[in-house]
């Protein structure tokens, strides 16, 4: 008799045992229920927020990207999906960010969203990567831009000298410190960041 009960006490948790991992594996597809974001999505979204004041302001690219992925990106697409290139001249980057009145720093690149037409002039600029494009919010046209489009927008001269500190989206995406102290953060993320030449990291 009690070499009965064991074994049906054996079967009983065998078959229970059977019913988790049946459990577990149909957690584990229902992962794949839905699908992860596509770049058409993104292309998509980025098209909706192009206009959007909330979003886009003139001369604060640095403000601007975190904006937009605030209010579009996520919780699509995840800060660490993305990285954030700060680019500036060689020669501004012990001042960078501060400004210092040298137009030495200065360069005008062929875009003309942030300045209604007339060439603009910028000590740096901010932008994102997402799997090898740039998102340019100060671009005339909205989108995933290639790297080679991406670097016509400089002059030949401006691109011998001008440099980029990538740093990952998450900690600038989501920084605590960048509402607080703009200047603080930006300074944080360039002597945190890697430091290429554009043209060398851009032709990767």
């Amino acid at each position: 008799m009690i070499r009965v009960y064991f074994i049906y006490t054996f079967i009983f948790f065998t078959l229970l045992a059977s019913g988790s991992q049946a459990n577990q594996c149909t957690s584990f597809e229902s992962l794949f229920d839905s699908p992860l974001p596509t770049t058409a999505h993104l292309e998509d979204l980025l098209k909706e927020a192009f206009d959007d004041p909330n979003v886009y302001k003139p001369l604060q690219c640095y403000e601007n990207v975190r904006s937009l992925y605030n209010e579009y990106l996520q919780p699509d697409f995840q800060a660490s999906d993305f990285k954030v290139l700060l680019i500036f001249k060689r020669s501004f980057a012990k001042y960078f960010p501060v400004y210092n009145g040298d137009r030495a720093h200065i360069f005008s690149p062929k875009t003309h969203r942030a300045a209604a037409g007339m060439v603009p002039e910028w000590r740096y600029h901010v932008v994102l990567e997402y799997r090898g494009k740039i998102i340019d919010l100060d671009s005339s046209e909205p989108g995933l831009i290639s790297k080679k489009d991406f670097l016509n927008n400089f002059s030949k001269e401006d691109l011998e000298d001008l440099v980029v500190v990538t740093v990952e989206g998450k900690k600038y995406l989501l920084s605590t410190l960048f509402p607080i102290n703009q200047k603080l953060a930006l300074e944080d993320f360039k002597a945190s960041g890697k430091k290429y030449g554009l043209t060398n990291y851009l032709d990767r």
